[in-house]
């Protein structure tokens, strides 16, 4: 048997800390799928892959040798991309037959970003951010939108529909959201403006302090696995809600009704305590 990779690895802990069952490399057809996982609502089908070393990590890996520093830059969906084609010709044959998912782990390299917006980019077009400038002297509304072009979409109504969805598989600190609202709310108080640098520095380190000297029963390092869903609305067959509904796992769906992406929380993310 080959030797599993670390997203495989990951995500058969992530399946099993859910409590449900698969099977590793079925023997359904002519291709061979990565796994058949048993869901209440009916069996999925998932293709897990891993980035490894790319041109971006080698150059990244020179540059760090030569000067001491690097810089990186590139398509930031060229990869991404690469991996959807991969999978959806793997689960093709089944596209009829059960949602196909596809699962992406980024064990550390450079040059993929597997943020959110990045991976919609990859899946339904290049990212462009749209605002409203106002006359000289007025106030700009606040209504950026976010347009996916579709001449380099992966994923369209005639195009790789056997992919239900892209799920970004990771470990992820849940109770760190706390210390990201303290300082949101500081940065946004104004009081931050008020100032010098290495004042704000200190004050934001004393929050970070006191949020954690108030919540001892909680543990801010503390990892647990987590999947980001983000539906294909082309896909052949839907992927049901409640197939990724752990307590911190994340779902995105096009709200047909605005045009925009709406995120759903699985089960309620919570602090974890001790």
């Amino acid at each position: 048997m080959a030797t599993k990779t670390k997203g495989e690895e990951l995500f058969e802990t992530y399946l099993a800390e859910r409590g449900l069952s698969f099977e590793f490399a079925p023997a359904l057809g002519k291709a061979c799928p990565d796994y058949l996982v048993h869901m209440p609502s009916g069996d999925i089908l998932c293709e897990v892959e891993d980035f490894g070393e790319g041109d971006i990590d080698r150059d990244v890996k020179k540059q760090l040798k030569e000067k001491g520093f690097a810089t990186s830059g590139g398509d930031p969906y060229k990869r991404i991309r690469e991996k959807l084609d991969v999978s959806s010709r793997q689960l093709r044959e089944y596209k009829n037959q059960h949602p196909c998912v596809t699962v992406l782990h980024n064990p550390g390299s450079h040059g993929v970003d597997l943020d959110t917006e990045t991976v919609q980019g990859a899946m339904f077009g290049d990212i462009t951010y749209v605002f409203s400038v106002g006359k000289a002297g007025s106030q700009v509304p606040k209504d950026t939108r976010v347009v996916f072009a579709p001449r380099r979409a992966k994923l369209r109504p005639n195009q790789n529909t056997t992919l239900s969805a892209v799920a970004i598989l990771e470990c992820y600190q849940p109770n760190r959201d706390l210390i990201e609202k303290a300082m949101d709310e500081f940065y946004g108080s104004g009081e931050a403006s008020r100032l010098a640098d290495r004042a704000r520095w200190e004050r934001a380190l004393k929050i970070i302090e006191d949020l954690k000297s108030k919540n001892l029963d909680i543990d801010f390092e503390q990892e647990v696995i987590r999947l980001r869903v983000i539906h294909n609305f082309n896909a052949c067959k839907a992927l049901n809600l409640d197939a990724f509904a752990g307590p911190h796992d994340e779902q995105f769906l096009l709200d047909l009704d605005t045009g925009k992406f709406k995120r759903c929380v699985g089960g309620g993310s919570r602090p974890i305590r001790n």
